[in-house]
């Protein structure tokens, strides 16, 4: 394989460097990972390479480069030995569900689930369905939730609907479904650097649960994979200037606009949040809470896009100076 070669010294160096550290293990951001293996996207081959050369230094990743996304933080640990990493086989309690404690005119405080029992606030699990299933969240959540919490409802926290939606379950628990969305990374041009770095969203919906004295979701971050798309882009135009691809910010910025109607779609004034979304609370807060949520989100997209402005007109420059430049070349040439 061509980078072969390339990849064992980029994974030594890593090995290396991790080695010196006092635990043995240390923090990477993908998008900069990809640039060191020389690769522009995260497809199936570009996972395997960077895990085949990974495992052959030593070196083991959580979460594994097959599950991860460009935009996230990978923990990276040498080996203890020969057969096993340091960071185990499965996942710990805290990386499948993080847990809150929130209390009256006081900022919220993260607490183990250990804990939650002697919590005396509204206790929020936001679960993380890259790492969770049925079975984890059940052994993990479910006791902590005054008997009100089921199976049934974990499954269809865990399970996105069609569309957004409000249901009861009994007098207390009522579970709300609303727009999330999956970027995922494209399935060809790993290795080519004229190749869109931009996915594809996958349009899904956010589950949320909450009953006396509790608060569960799954939720997303898609907005960050726009971001670290463009970051991509970005770091290729500084190596290449004029000759970098343009297919990512054109397909970044549809990707962007296609989700601000969808954001669109569901936002709300704060005025009206309760009856949008959480009909029949006492306590307003949390309705206009997730108004203002999606009113953020919009304008975390405006800021994209804006930034998306100034590397397309970046790029236009750097084209009108290239061509500017290309009709002195030939005259020169011909002299």
């Amino acid at each position: 394989m061509p980078h072969r070669a390339a990849d064992r010294r980029v994974a030594e160096e890593l090995s290396a460097t991790i080695a010196g550290i006092e635990h043995r293990r240390t923090w990477r951001r993908v998008t900069p990972l990809l640039d060191d293996f020389g690769s522009y996207a995260l497809t199936d081959d570009v996972r395997e390479r960077i895990v085949s050369a990974l495992e052959k230094a030593g070196v083991q990743a959580r979460p594994p480069i097959q599950e991860a996304n460009r935009h996230d933080t990978i923990r990276l640990a040498l080996a203890s030995d020969g057969r096993r990493s340091t960071l185990g086989d499965t996942p710990s309690a805290a990386e499948v569900v993080a847990v809150t404690e929130w209390r009256p005119g006081e900022a919220p405080r993260t607490i183990a689930l250990d804990d939650v029992e002697g919590a005396e606030g509204i206790v929020w699990f936001d679960v993380d369905v890259l790492q969770a299933d049925e079975e984890s969240v059940c052994e993990l959540v479910l006791p902590h939730c005054r008997g009100q919490l089921t199976r049934e409802i974990v499954v269809d926290l865990l399970d996105a609907d069609p569309r957004p939606k409000v249901t009861s379950y009994g007098e207390v628990v009522r579970a709300v479904s609303t727009l999330r969305v999956t970027a995922c990374e494209p399935e060809e041009g790993g290795e080519d650097p004229a190749a869109s770095k931009a996915g594809r969203f996958w349009f899904e919906v956010v589950e949320i649960a909450a009953g006396e004295g509790w608060l569960m979701t799954t939720r997303h971050k898609a907005h960050r994979e726009l971001y670290a798309w463009l970051e991509q882009w970005e770091l290729d135009f500084d190596g290449r200037g004029a000759g970098t691809e343009q297919a990512t910010l054109r397909e970044v910025r549809g990707l962007a606009g296609l989700l601000r109607v969808r954001l669109t779609a569901l936002a709300c004034p704060a005025r009206e949040a309760v009856d949008a979304w959480l009909p029949g609370v006492t306590d307003d807060a949390a309705a206009v809470r997730l108004a203002e949520l999606i009113d953020r989100a919009l304008r975390q997209l405006f800021e994209i896009s804006e930034v998306l402005r100034g590397s397309i007109d970046l790029m236009s420059s750097s084209l009108a100076q290239a061509q500017a430049q290309a009709p002195r070349a030939d005259g020169d040439r011909r002299s």
